[in-house]
């Protein structure tokens, strides 16, 4: 089951509405709703004659025909198309010319790369607007002309689209459209031919049902008693339903086309400043586009494969827009890559990445940043950057290995020194890991200890204050004497006003910083909840989709979230604009922002296709849950919250902190002076150390030091915990 698909159909029970009423009125082929169709098509073209037919191919294949293109001539095609053009040229017996096109930035053809190809057996010119971005078709409709070529626009990926205030597939000689399921005005299987010169619309309509002068309506209306053949033709007729599926998705479109197009302005700044580049970043002042799909080329060297691989294990489908003519077995010998070698090159960098009207700009940052860890999100914006030195550590083996993988597939390659380690940074490897590698000019403390489930167990919290605290006061000191320009570190929104253990261990930590602040050049960042990072609880909603167990989610429980990326770049922003002891936090309304996790659940089972049933405990959920999956629902248990340690709200800052609200647009500022207790400070690293040397200790003794540390500390003790939960 796919978490984002390449493609999902923009329908309704209007839709429905429309067939069924075609179904309930007993006439499925070439009637009312076809005449209806054709009229209002033409009309929102700008008033051409349209010509309703089976599918695009048959339109393409129509237009040769009727433009007398046949053995001996050439049609110039792009090189980067779908393989319907090429096939409709050879089977009117004429020869496909491949014309490469204008740049890496645009995909389409130009009256330039188009004339380059002429010889003296061109016949035609078919252009397509590739992912919806209209060729520059004055220039070319002007080429044409001059030249004497027939010309023929593949608008399967551009209804709607336009130059100069004229749609495109109104500029050529004929225009050819598919609806096909994945088209942005899309009936399953069907197309349109649209023309403004009167004879061939009339040819096109005698070649779209057998050259008949009458139709089979014609003679049930009592309108004709037989007909003539007036020349040969083809049955590439279109049925009722798909007419009328085709008049509700009509209406439609340009409120889908407007979506695709604010959604793709979102791909392309989430991948602003990434090695992964998206094409038609300039586009003409006059022209509009329709934002068919989303195309993005791969740095150079990428094994595209094991991207699509990677991705689709995320959970995420992609494509490839276009494979190349000359790896087919049916074009063996007759194309070449250096027929087109801007477009060769696309062909083996390009991707195509999920769009469609219902998706959520959520959906869009789930797919630019394939989700993990803020170490992982951290990393991945620096490696961007190409640093001239990038070292990694992490404890955990795996993790290094798949932000690797995730690297490679996604970014490629630098130039600088990219390596990772599995290493403990709080071990005696670190040491000599620091000592031989460095020095470095930054460094980036991103570890924490957050996901302690139960804080009724003493160790995990001794070993808390020694992640959170200790090893960040140590790891400073080695960037101190190592000459480091900066040394960043993550807190966390629970450190303002803390209520449970890991806040509190963190906002510990901000204390020892101060200090360390007076010989180091320090800062930090608090956010949000980064949304389905590792070990979370929405992590734990694709855990149990997987595995079809029912989702057990607080309904009282309101949170902020943030994406990998966006932490990624939090952190970074810190690390390099934030002055010394500046702590950095989202600028986030609450208004807007805070969510519940049940309402969390609820999109995302909706958004798999799932519609979320409440039961009234975890056994009814357990206990139905093969029942209500295979209905299409899947089970939930949504319960007011209990635990210890969980805030009602989340907050960034203190009424009593120091606020920089206008030196970022989207990022607040704590300023803090280096105010400390020295003494505290020291009876806290005591007192734990003592701990530690005791044979046992509990949480009681643990709590206490905090106690003494954090006057203020509001720690919520309910004696449950979330270990106890589903």
């Amino acid at each position: 089951m796919w978490k984002v698909q390449l493609f999902k159909l923009n329908f309704d029970g209007r839709e429905v509405e429309a067939a069924r009423r075609v179904v309930e009125g007993g006439w499925l082929t070439m009637g009312e709703e076809i005449a209806g169709f054709e009229a209002a098509f033409g009309n929102y073209l700008g008033g051409v004659n349209c010509i309703a037919v089976a599918n695009g191919t048959a339109a393409l294949h129509m237009a040769l025909l009727a433009l007398d293109i046949g053995a001996d001539d050439e049609v110039i095609i792009p090189a980067l198309t779908f393989v319907a053009d090429a096939n409709s040229v050879r089977l009117v017996g004429a020869k496909p010319v491949l014309a490469d096109c204008s740049s890496a930035d645009n995909w389409n053809l130009t009256a330039e790369s188009i004339e380059r190809c002429i010889t003296l057996r061109t016949k035609a010119v078919i252009v397509v607007h590739y992912a919806g971005f209209p060729c520059d078709m004055p220039a070319i409709s002007k080429l044409c002309k001059e030249r004497g070529l027939k010309l023929i626009e593949d608008v399967a990926h551009a209804p709607g689209a336009s130059i100069g205030g004229k749609k495109c597939g109104a500029w050529g000689d004929i225009g050819c459209f598919s609806f096909f399921s994945n088209k942005n005005l899309s009936i399953g299987e069907g197309g349109m031919v649209s023309t403004g010169d009167a004879d061939l619309n009339r040819r096109l309509r005698y070649l779209r049902s057998h050259g008949m002068s009458t139709l089979t309506l014609d003679r049930h209306k009592g309108r004709a008693i037989t007909y003539d053949v007036v020349e040969p033709g083809l049955n590439y007729r279109m049925d009722e339903m798909r007419a009328a599926i085709g008049m509700v998705q009509l209406d439609k479109l340009e409120a889908g086309n407007q979506r695709r197009k604010v959604l793709t302005e979102r791909y392309r700044a989430n991948l602003s400043g990434s090695a992964v580049k998206m094409p038609f970043a300039e586009l003409a002042a006059d022209a509009v586009s329709v934002y068919h799909i989303l195309p993005v080329m791969l740095p150079a060297g990428t094994d595209r494969t094991a991207v699509i691989e990677n991705m689709k294990a995320q959970g995420i489908q992609s494509s490839i827009h276009y494979p190349p003519f000359w790896n087919f077995t049916a074009y063996a010998g007759q194309f070449k890559s250096s027929d087109a070698p801007q477009v060769a090159d696309i062909c083996e960098r390009q991707l195509t990445l999920p769009l469609y009207p219902t998706m959520t700009e959520e959906e869009v940052d789930l797919v630019t940043t394939a989700s993990g860890s803020i170490g992982q999100a951290v990393t991945r914006e620096i490696f961007k950057r190409d640093p001239a030195v990038l070292h990694v550590v992490d404890i955990s083996e795996n993790n290094m290995v798949e932000l690797v993988r995730d690297i490679r597939s996604t970014i490629g390659y630098g130039s600088g020194d990219f390596r990772t380690f599995a290493i403990d940074c709080g071990s005696r490897e670190f040491e000599a890991f620091f000592a031989a590698e460095g020095p470095y000019d930054y460094v980036l403390n991103l570890s924490a200890l957050k996901h302690v489930r139960s804080e009724k167990d003493p160790y995990t919290l001794m070993r808390m204050v020694d992640v959170n605290v200790f090893n960040t006061v140590k790891t400073l000191q080695m960037a101190r004497d190592g000459g480091a320009k900066k040394y960043f570190c993550v807190s966390t929104d629970k450190a303002a006003n803390p209520v449970n253990m890991m806040g509190a261990s963190k906002r510990i930590m901000e204390l020892f910083l101060m200090r360390e602040s007076l010989t180091q050049p320090i800062s930090m960042a608090r956010f949000a909840n980064v949304a389905f990072s590792d070990g979370s609880l929405l992590h734990g909603f694709n855990q149990r989709f997987a595995k079809r167990q029912p989702i057990s989610a607080p309904n009282d429980v309101r949170r902020y979230f943030v994406t990998p990326q966006e932490s990624g770049e939090l952190c970074l922003l810190s690390c390099l604009l934030g002055g010394n002891r500046d702590i950095l936090f989202p600028k986030l309304s609450e208004r807007l922002h805070l969510i519940t996790f049940s309402e969390i659940a609820g999109r995302y089972l909706q958004r798999l296709g799932f519609e979320p049933y409440e039961c009234a405990s975890e056994d009814e959920a357990r206990d139905r849950a093969e029942e209500l999956i295979g209905k299409k629902q899947w089970p939930c248990y949504f319960f007011k919250s209990d635990t210890t340690g969980e805030k009602d709200f989340e907050e960034f800052f203190t009424d009593k902190e120091d606020l920089d609200m206008r030196r970022f647009e989207s990022v607040g500022v704590i300023r803090n002076q280096s105010t400390f207790d020295a003494g505290a400070l020291e009876r806290f690293k005591d007192g734990v150390v003592a701990l530690r040397n005791r044979s046992t200790w509990t949480k009681a003794d643990i709590v206490e030091l905090f106690f003494e540390m954090l006057p203020d500390f509001a720690h919520m003790e309910t004696g449950k915990y979330l270990d106890q939960r589903m």
